[in-house]
């Protein structure tokens, strides 16, 4: 089921002045794919997700399910409203909302209790739920014995108890650290896949937003910047906001000298490079943009490449996987990355690197 976000407008009306937190948001989420609202802390993007859940109450605009319209006014008109119980949707938040009291069925089975189920019925549902969610075995598991990445499970399990047809996702593994995220992102990634329902998950975390993602839509100040599949937002972004908010990128101004076959060739203070992008007029000033990863220091008969840039090795981070290294050219700086499985150069010195063309490209 998809849901259908027509000119969805909230304010917030605070003592230091009035806060736009959604400006005319129209938006599709697609049915049974997992759409990623993505951007800063307060671009509005828990805001839209509240309002979906019916949690706040936007003040004009329209939100459906289908066919079936959830929530709906016009300017001056009264709002026509289904009450959050009667939506279909389940929600995970950031904080787990895990009775710490109760053991995992007990945690799992009370949404299904209070709707008044037959014990049978609840034990069946709580049980397939606990297996897809992999805590078979924790039933009698008091709440506070579980591990964070297991209390995240069990809300997941508890939001999907409900079969809803929509489930939603508040920055749920915001709490966890750096390894537990990675490992639940991934699980969690195969989970809602393998369900096939329309989820809609909020975060600020780029890796979150790519790895777990059909569709990522990027928000700046209540409104929809850009949207697209990962691919299309992290190599095709079509503003400077989405670039930097991804971060791994260098900026350089230039000027348009022609093209070179199917690339573009830009004069900048790195030299003459040849980057991706839509067609522009000899002389026309342009923007571009290198990602760190596209850029490798040269190798004995590179020579001869396009995109060789020599500069001095300004600094060296050692961060475990790679080396976090900046190359002075000039007055410009040039960020990219080493691979720490080979000795590194030393800073001071002078080096060559190559920027691959695909990953140096005009913004549009």
């Amino acid at each position: 089921m998809d849901i259908r976000i027509r000119q969805l407008r909230k304010t917030f009306h605070t003592p230091e002045g009035d806060v736009a937190a959604l400006r005319d948001v129209t938006l599709t989420i697609p049915a049974g794919r997992v759409t990623t609202l993505l951007g800063p802390s307060g671009c509005g993007k828990t805001t839209l997700l509240r309002c979906i859940a019916g949690l706040e109450s936007p003040d004009a605009g329209e939100i459906a399910f289908g066919e079936q319209v959830v929530w709906s006014k016009g300017d001056g008109g009264a709002p026509k409203s289904v009450p959050p119980h009667r939506r279909g949707v389940a929600m995970v938040f950031q904080t787990y909302a895990i009775w710490p009291h109760m053991t995992v069925f007990q945690n799992v089975a009370y949404p299904l209790e209070a709707r008044g189920l037959p014990r049978s019925e609840v034990a069946r549902r709580v049980r397939e739920a606990l297996e897809f969610v992999q805590l078979s075995g924790f039933e009698r598991r008091p709440a506070t014995a579980l591990s964070g990445g297991q209390q995240q499970r069990v809300a997941l399990a508890r939001a999907l108890v409900s079969q809803p047809r929509i489930i939603l996702f508040d920055e749920p593994l915001s709490n966890l650290d750096a390894k537990l995220r990675e490992e639940t992102r991934r699980d969690l990634r195969k989970l809602l896949t393998q369900l096939g329902i329309t989820a809609l998950y909020v975060t600020h975390d780029r890796l979150e937003a790519l790895a777990l993602s059909d569709l990522v839509v990027v928000m700046k100040d209540g409104a929809i910047v850009e949207m697209g599949t990962p691919q299309e937002i992290y190599f095709r972004p079509r503003s400077r906001f989405v670039v930097e908010f991804l971060g791994g990128s260098n900026f350089v101004e230039g000027t348009v000298i022609g093209r070179d076959g199917d690339l573009v060739r830009v004069e900048t203070p790195l030299g003459s490079l040849l980057c991706e992008g839509a067609s522009a007029a000899p002389g026309s000033r342009v923007t571009v943009y290198i990602r760190t990863e596209a850029i490798r220091l040269a190798a004995p008969g590179d020579e001869g490449l396009p995109n060789v840039v020599r500069g001095r090795l300004q600094s060296l981070i050692f961060l475990g996987e790679y080396y976090d290294a900046e190359i002075a050219v000039q007055e410009t700086r040039l960020a990219m990355r080493l691979g720490s499985t080979a000795p590194p150069p030393q800073e001071g010195q002078q080096v060559a690197v190559v920027i691959e063309p695909a990953g140096c490209r005009i913004l549009e």
